[in-house]
């Protein structure tokens, strides 16, 4: 009788360790199963100097979205010179910055942020800085619109202005200077890092004349060689922009021209976004 209990209770183990096993297992597998589902790409063809580019944009879906049929507000995340789609949302293993999941743990209304980049494929990265500007310029004139229509059929979003914004950090800023001139009508706020704009009285007029509301920061850090004089220089931005209403500027103390700094300057402006 008690060697029949014995065998009784170690079933009883063996069957309780493997329930155990096989939860833990799932509960492994569906958080990997929802961290891939939070990742997405869109796809779409858009054409450069008369040559068709396959190009592909990486969607950040904030937690929840899988199981919820409610509209969420966009932003649009654009890299800096030499960097990739991939930068802000899935981050770089050598680089120690925060990606865009960890500044959404705090959102008490995540949305959805839209990566892409300006460069028609990854051979444009080391063509130069007037290169560079040229395809900032493109990308906010004209793909923009590509990439929107994509998003906007794909996801469950918004399609009115006040629940789209552009933030980008250094050739990502220009990037957003630029679709500012060209998408005010699609887009209401923007934040700037560590990028001026090189067409800032052009944009000052624009802003002044125009009757369509809009909200801007604009960020560097203190050790950022940016204003030292270049033609993207933020304070001399500024200067031309004085008395622009709602546009604010903020200085990230100790801040450099890295990732990390933009990560930091990024939390500081989401704050004003969607409000």
């Amino acid at each position: 009788m008690q060697h029949k209990r014995i065998i009784s209770i170690t079933i009883l183990i063996i069957a309780a360790i493997a329930a155990v096993s096989v939860l833990v297992c799932l509960f492994f597998v569906n958080q990997s199963h929802v961290s891939q589902a939070r990742n997405r790409l869109v796809r779409y063809r858009t054409v450069y100097k008369g040559r068709p580019y396959d190009k592909t944009a990486l969607v950040y879906l904030p937690r929840g979205y899988q199981d919820s049929s409610k509209k969420y507000n966009v932003l649009f995340l654009m890299h800096g010179w030499g960097m990739s789609e991939n930068d802000f949302i899935k981050g770089d293993p050598n680089d120690k910055a925060p990606v865009i999941d960890d500044l959404m743990k705090d959102e008490k209304n995540p949305f959805i942020v839209v990566s892409p980049t300006y460069y028609p494929n990854r051979s444009f990265t080391n063509d130069g800085e007037a290169s560079e500007d040229k395809l900032t310029k493109r990308f906010a004139k004209t793909e923009i619109n590509q990439v929107l229509k994509v998003v906007q059929a794909q996801y469950h979003v918004y399609k009115s202005r006040n629940h789209y914004a552009f933030a980008g950090f250094s050739f990502g800023a220009i990037t957003g200077w630029a679709v500012m001139q060209d998408q005010l009508s699609h887009f209401r706020y923007f934040q700037m890092i560590a990028g001026g704009d090189n067409r800032a009285a052009q944009l000052r007029s624009k802003l002044l004349k125009s009757k369509l509301a809009y909200d801007v920061t604009v960020s560097v850090g203190s050790d950022d060689y940016v204003n030292n004089g270049t033609p993207y220089d933020i304070d001399r931005t500024m200067n031309t922009l004085k008395n622009v209403p709602h546009i604010r500027f903020h200085i990230d103390e100790n801040g450099c021209h890295d990732l990390p700094s933009a990560m930091r300057q990024l939390k500081f402006g989401m704050r004003f976004f969607f409000k």
